[in-house]
C-alpha cells in the first residue's frame, strides 16, 4: 500500500521490476495495490530504460512519466491523497 500511495502522489520516478519464472495465479503477491485511477486512461506511462537477467529472473527498469496536471486529468481524477 505504501508504494501505491507514493505512486499515486507522483513521488515515484522509476520502477525496478524483477520477474521470476513462476506461475502463482491469484495466490501471488501484487506489486501495486488498487489505484485511484483504475481505467486505462488514468494509467501512468513508463519508458523501459534497461532490461536484463538477474540470475534466473528478468529485470526491467522503467522510468515513470510525471502525473498529469490537474487541468488535464479526467473529470473526478485525483493526483494526490487517499480515496475517500
Amino acid at each position: 500500500r505504501l508504494g501505491t500511495a507514493w505512486l499515486e502522489a507522483g513521488l515515484v520516478e522509476r520502477l525496478a521490476l524483477f520477474t521470476a519464472p513462476l506461475v502463482l495465479g491469484a495466490t501471488g503477491l501484487a506489486w501495486c495495490g488498487p489505484r485511484a485511477q483504475d481505467a486505462l486512461a488514468g494509467a501512468r506511462r513508463g519508458r523501459v530504460t534497461a532490461c536484463g537477467m538477474a540470475g534466473g529472473d528478468s529485470f526491467t527498469m522503467v522510468e515513470i512519466s510525471p502525473a498529469a496536471p490537474a487541468a488535464t486529468r479526467p473529470r473526478g481524477a485525483r493526483a494526490r491523497g487517499r480515496r475517500g
